[in-house]
């Protein structure tokens, strides 16, 4: 099989593109697709993808501005810069991030605003550089996926300089110790810890292990939930049966853990983390003889794809993650145009999750 680029397509392609920027579907200043978006929407290669955009560049209908990303003819950095919104995730691959990601780009592009991603893969280390490329390129607002937020910020001091320079920001999710008081968008993960807690109380029994990430400001929410649904049952809280982690931790610590447990105590169900944490669960269950719910019951926190990708179903905690992002894009864009809103007042928003209940907790004859 040979593979390489179809000459005919690219020319082809920067064609169209040329022909809707004479019909004015395109404008000049307007963002470019990205090589990913160009070979979808074309049905072409990523290789032909780039090579589009390489033509576009050499004949001067692109210009190229960096980390902001290409844009069509004679843009204006400056205008480019002013109107350019810069978001950091932990990640930006799985179903909750794109659902947050759809929500920024939907207002930001309502309101006229460019969208840059960038993931830490929490790792402070490489969220502090890429917020030094950000302040290199001149974004003009930030929204923060902070990385290991249950740690305090190694990097505060560019969070001072985002503030020296009137660099407005918002957290999402979660947020450091020190920045507490800055403007926040997120889901109000005690109560989520609470609902899964008082589910699997109520239908499943009183031997509940909750497995929560110590260093993530949200896994002691959960456990604040889970504390507060045996607290409400009258059901004593018994450090043995709860299980932290650190990310890095999260494939085999839990795992390794729960054999502990499940040789010594009773054990009528497991809240995890999240659907990653829960889907391992499972298979081990599965693979050491374990029925799931009929022995052990499992619930996950999230309600991200692998929740629906099994015949069993995940019971989980579904965030409004889309609405998070378009909520932290409205405040952030309010900001960089220095409107009056709640934003002004350091808003701290949050969000109601909601319980989902599948096959892991509630099957046939349960």
């Amino acid at each position: 099989m040979k593979f390489g680029i179809d000459r005919v397509k690219v020319l082809n392609v920067i064609e169209q593109i040329k022909s809707e920027i004479e019909v004015g579907n395109l404008t000049s200043g307007e963002k470019m697709m990205s090589a990913e978006q160009l070979s979808k929407a074309f049905h072409i290669s990523r290789m032909e993808a780039n090579a589009v955009l390489r033509g576009l560049r050499k004949d001067g209908t692109l210009v190229n501005l960096g980390l902001h990303g290409m844009f069509i003819k004679s843009a204006d950095k400056e205008e480019i810069i002013k109107n350019t919104i810069a978001v950091i995730t932990a990640d930006s691959v799985s179903s909750a991030a794109q659902r947050m990601l759809r929500g920024i780009e939907r207002v930001a592009n309502a309101n006229g605003m460019n969208v840059i991603c960038k993931k830490t893969g929490n790792s402070q280390k490489k969220e502090e550089r890429i917020i030094k490329n950000f302040e290199a390129a001149e974004a003009a607002g930030y929204i923060i996926e902070p990385s290991r937020s249950q740690l305090l910020c190694k990097h505060i001091d560019l969070y001072r300089k985002l503030d020296e320079k009137n660099k407005p920001y918002v957290f999402v999710r979660s947020i450091y110790p020190q920045l507490r008081d800055k403007p926040r968008v997120f889901v109000d993960d005690v109560q989520g810890g609470y609902l899964i807690t008082r589910h699997m109380i109520a239908t499943i029994g009183e031997n509940i292990v909750g497995i929560f990430r110590a260093d993530d400001s949200r896994g002691s929410e959960r456990h604040r939930g889970y504390v507060m649904a045996l607290q409400e049952a009258g059901l004593p809280y018994r450090p043995e049966l709860v299980i932290w982690y650190h990310i890095e931790e999260g494939s085999k610590k839990p795992i390794f853990e729960l054999e502990q447990i499940l040789k010594n105590y009773s054990c009528d169900g497991i809240i995890c983390y999240n659907d990653a944490v829960a889907t391992n669960i499972m298979y081990y269950l599965f693979d050491n003889g374990y029925n799931v719910p009929e022995d052990i019951a499992v619930s996950g926190y999230g309600n991200t794809a692998v929740a629906t990708s099994g015949e069993l179903g995940l019971t989980t905690v579904a965030q409004p993650d889309e609405l998070m992002g378009g909520i932290a894009a409205e405040y952030i864009i309010d900001m960089i145009r220095g409107g009056s809103s709640d934003t002004d007042k350091n808003v701290q928003k949050v969000l109601t999750p909601e319980l989902v209940i599948r096959g892991s907790t509630v099957g046939n004859g349960i």
